[in-house]
């Protein structure tokens, strides 16, 4: 018997299903917008470019609005970069305006969106700052409401030896922030991102780069002694994800690494960076695809988990966001942030780029990286369909549930959908049988499933269920139960 409570089950997997006959799995990329929503349109951010790096966007109960950190990348004439963080807000999470915050001094005027000045004492051409921004509200401490995480080179402008690793910072408004005097927190890699406050482990959870020795399953280290990397065996280092654990964001356990290539992807495959997120019991993530072989584009996979630490492919080896064509903002790269819920959909936006990772020669013919954007019905990650009018079935496990209504997330404008409700014994249920449902043809993300326009399961509370659906010519994402 599984408890799921009211929590919403995906068919992204088989964890609820018992059986299933005459259905196909069907992965579903999100749909791109045709042009970029965010431009490098601002004096201090050309010339150059613009990156989502990380889960950055999110709505903001404190002001009602949506917020996208970004980075604002400048390119120096040898090629160089400058990053500083930025930030775009939004009433309705599509449009997006680039406010003055008044925080940072550009060319005499602090009439700009960066949240950093190039006159701290701190910055220099390659410091990352902040990629990762969270909204904490269960932190006591006002001063510690936003939590942010990224990369940066220490140092060097001291005159001493460069030291990078994994920063944090605290900030009371998200806008201005104070560094702790414990970074870097964690050593090693320039790609981070986070999760955030994990309740169900009571942890707050990051999954930092690591590295891993092919052929020999030996980490990359880093020897605090020497201050530097040791590879421990020998073989092509390749780009891998880790995870890293904190109970007060300051301390950090040592990064394990949780995902790498597998025999099944390409020769130089590796993994650039993976935003993770929750979704209901799930945890998804958006590995980026990163070949690394002189042309080296990167695209976006999707990879589920139900424990944060064991994670499986979705889709095969189809992509999540795909390169555009020759010549469109995003050919080179699809590098995706964790999406948000607008409506009835979950936006995700990304970096869009026309050149290839590590080729000053493209940098320097094509410069322009932009934010971009792609829709996907809410829950829409995965279906089982049926394409044929003569119907499919799935039956579930004994379900232990809560609420008072069963509601499903499908498509069946061409077909049909109906519903059983069967006891732990696999008994249908007098009154919630298949013939008595209320058959669905139409396309809804939250469906109430009735029985001769009844959908109340007041009277069935307490008792496990086991739920049989038929569809023809039809999709289904999901089911849950709820008020």
């Amino acid at each position: 018997m599984i408890d799921v409570g009211t929590t919403c089950q995906l068919f992204i997997d088989d964890h609820v299903v018992e059986h299933r006959e005459g259905l196909e799995r069907l992965f579903h990329p999100p749909t791109k917008d045709p042009e970029p929503v965010i431009l490098a349109d601002r004096p201090w951010e050309q010339p150059g470019f613009l990156g989502v790096l990380g889960n950055c966007v999110f709505y903001d109960e404190a002001d009602g609005g949506y917020r996208m950190y970004y980075q604002a990348y400048r390119v120096f004439p040898d090629l160089s970069e400058f990053l500083r963080p930025a930030l775009a807000v939004s009433s309705d999470g599509l449009r997006w305006e680039k406010p003055d915050l008044g925080l940072a001094e550009e060319d005499g005027s602090r009439a700009n969106n960066l949240l950093c000045s190039a006159a701290d004492p701190r910055w220099q051409r390659d410091w990352w700052a902040y990629n990762n921004v969270v909204r904490d509200p269960r932190d006591p401490d006002p001063g510690r409401r936003y939590k942010a995480l990224g990369h940066g080179i220490f140092d060097r402008h001291l005159g001493g030896a460069a030291r990078s690793g994994v920063i944090v910072a605290f900030s009371a408004d998200g806008l201005r922030w104070t560094e702790p005097p414990e970074n870097p927190v964690l050593p090693n890699g320039d790609t981070h991102t986070l999760l955030g406050w994990d309740a169900g482990i009571g942890r707050y959870v990051a999954y930092p780069r690591t590295s891993r020795l092919e052929g020999y399953c030996s980490d990359v280290r880093w020897d605090p002694e020497r201050q530097e990397l040791v590879a421990r065996g020998r073989g092509p280092a390749r780009r891998c994800i880790g995870r890293s654990t904190s109970e007060d964001f300051l301390h950090w356990t040592d990064p394990e690494t949780v995902l790498a290539r597998t025999p099944d992807d390409p020769p130089d495959y590796e993994i650039y960076g993976m935003p993770v997120y929750r979704c209901h019991d799930l945890y998804l993530g958006l590995p980026w695809s990163f070949i690394g072989a002189g042309w080296e584009p990167l695209d976006t996979r999707l990879c589920v988990s139900r424990d944060g630490r064991s994670w499986q492919p979705v889709g095969g080896q189809e992509r999540f966001l795909t390169l555009g064509r020759p010549g469109a903002p995003d050919d080179c790269y699809a590098v995706a942030a964790a999406p948000i819920e607008v409506g009835e959909e979950l936006v995700f936006y990304y970096m869009g780029a026309g050149f290839p990772h590590g080729s000053p020669y493209a940098r320097e013919r094509r410069r322009e990286a932009s934010v971009c954007r792609a829709r996907l019905r809410l829950d829409g990650y995965v279906s089982l369909g049926c394409r044929f009018d003569s119907g499919g079935e799935l039956v579930t496990r004994p379900l232990r549930w809560a609420g008072h209504r069963l509601r499903i997330n499908a498509d069946c404008r061409r077909g049909w959908l109906r519903a059983e409700l069967r006891d732990a014994e696999d008994r249908p249920i007098p009154g919630f049988t298949d013939a008595e449902c209320d058959t669905f043809h139409g396309d809804a993300v939250s469906h109430e499933v009735t029985w001769g326009g009844r959908g109340d399961l007041t009277g069935l509370i307490g008792q496990p269920l086991r739920v049989q659906l038929q569809l023809g010519d039809g999709e289904v994402f999901s089911l849950g139960f709820g008020e």
